[in-house]
């Protein structure tokens, strides 16, 4: 992971399951070389963690429904993995968005507050 240092509140345990889906869609996507790049940086009052693989990308239909409750292209899968993710997110007062290019990898990043109040259960 490369970056800028950033204090963040957050549930740890939420917010790990999200990160630790993010990394384990990118190594699945990869199939069996690839590499996935993990930054982070500050943005005024909100910092940014981009999770970025340099696989085969989503073609613009499922791009378009990834983001959907058990909608998978995968096998073995709920389809829940980035709906839970985003909605860990959305529950810290962030951002989430999904980016992918046909052979350009996928860039999930996740925008959060850098503020000093904690924004879960607030």
């Amino acid at each position: 992971m490369s970056g800028d240092d950033a204090e963040l509140w957050i549930d740890p345990a939420q917010m790990g399951r999200a990160l630790l889906n993010l990394m384990t869609n990118a190594a699945q996507a990869m199939r069996d070389s690839g590499v996935v790049r993990i930054t982070g940086e500050r943005l005024g009052d909100r910092y940014r963690l981009t999770v970025a693989d340099d696989g085969p990308g989503m073609p613009p239909d499922v791009a378009t429904r990834c983001l959907e409750p058990f909608f998978t292209t995968k096998t073995r899968g709920t389809g829940l993995g980035l709906p839970i993710a985003k909605r860990v997110v959305d529950e810290h007062g962030g951002g989430f968005a999904v980016s992918a290019d046909p052979g350009a990898g996928t860039r999930v990043s996740i925008v959060l507050p850098l503020d000093d109040a904690p924004a879960v259960g607030e």
